[in-house]
């Protein structure tokens, strides 16, 4: 059996951990009086998880690009896609369910254009929101053996030019983009900006680039804080700017998020903490995606309820909500890892 990474493994179950972070903190940045001092704290906490979701992109291109790993193409199809496929609808199922159901509770009946409703999001990919992450893991495992090929047998300077045409072109290019809101430059972005999903991409191999060239720690945590200075100040101030909510600089493929997502995986593979190799930290991060799908029906359920997090004191509200909704999705991995064709198509 192959070694897990403790490295790998702690950057995963905080990367699950921020995901619940931004799907906790998204209501509290509409529901807090807008620049008041809640307001303020719930943009520093939502700038801090900011990175969830590259990480794990990183995490995946360090373990599955890496040389040493071999994938044929047929198990990319058998393997990998399979799952994630019967995974994305028979989670969409669970989430259109829920939404029926709720309706039930609302009117006293079983609303029939509620379920022909559910029935076209799921043949249309109008899927519950994080679902999109899927998709994009999908194209991301087709490219896998391509990318690969590269890998193989690129040189280091053309690993690092890749990575610099794809910091042009799919981090800073989207983020000049999201500022262009009269879209005056459209007819020029428009054709070369790279889309979200193939930007991902780039991000694997930024992962799989810094586990295997490892500066010293203390230049990852000074791209990390200054990532997180630009991810928290610059949103904070263009939402002041605008008079409005603006979240350009959360964006996975944003400048600020890039440099954090990249400081703080460096930071952790450069460091050796026992922290690390701890089995907490093994079993969120083996509980992660199982976390990621369920995780939603534990937050629709607080809404269902009317607890809201701006309920709670500002200061520790986003804790106490992640907590709230972790505990609870943990436990259905716990759970569901235990049937055997659940925890290998759906978990």
């Amino acid at each position: 059996m192959q070694n897990r990474s403790g490295n790998i493994d702690f950057i995963k179950a905080v990367a699950i951990i921020f995901v619940i972070g931004i799907h906790s903190t998204a209501s509290a940045l509409y529901d807090y009086t807008f620049a008041s001092r809640s307001w303020g704290i719930a943009v520093f906490y939502r700038s801090i998880v900011a990175p969830a979701v590259p990480l794990f992109f990183m995490c995946s291109g360090a373990l599955l690009f890496n040389k040493s790993k071999v994938i044929k193409i047929e198990d990319i199809f058998k393997k990998y896609i399979v799952r994630m496929i019967t995974a994305l609808f028979f989670w969409a199922s669970i989430y259109e369910s829920m939404y029926i159901i709720y309706r039930r509770v609302q009117t006293g009946v079983f609303e029939l254009e509620a379920i022909k409703n559910a029935i076209k999001n799921i043949i249309y990919f109008n899927h519950n929101y994080q679902l999109y992450y899927i998709y994009i893991m999908v194209l991301f495992y087709i490219f896998t053996p391509i990318v690969k090929i590269f890998i193989n047998n690129a040189k280091q300077s053309e690993i690092k030019y890749f990575l610099t045409v794809w910091v042009a072109l799919g981090i800073v290019l989207p983020t000049f983009i999201g500022l262009d809101a009269q879209g005056k430059f459209n007819n020029l972005t428009q054709y070369i900006a790279m889309h979200l999903g193939y930007a991902s991409i780039g991000y694997g191999v930024l992962g799989y680039y810094i586990n295997t060239n490892i500066r010293k720690t203390k230049h990852y945590f000074i791209v990390l804080f200054i990532g997180f200075i630009i991810s928290f100040g610059a949103t904070y101030f263009l939402c002041l700017l605008k008079n409005d909510i603006n979240i350009v600089f959360w964006g996975g493929m944003s400048i600020g998020v890039m440099l954090m997502a990249y400081g703080f995986f460096g930071f952790v593979v450069s460091t050796d903490l026992k922290i690390y190799s701890s089995k907490i930290v093994e079993n969120i991060s083996k509980a992660s995606f199982c976390i990621f799908l369920v995780h939603d029906i534990f937050l629709k359920i607080l809404f269902y309820k009317n607890i809201n997090i701006v309920n709670y004191p500002d200061i520790i509200n986003v804790p106490i909500f992640i907590l709230i909704v972790f505990i609870p999705s943990y436990i259905i991995y716990e759970i569901l890892k235990r049937i055997k064709y659940i925890n290998k198509y759906l978990i």
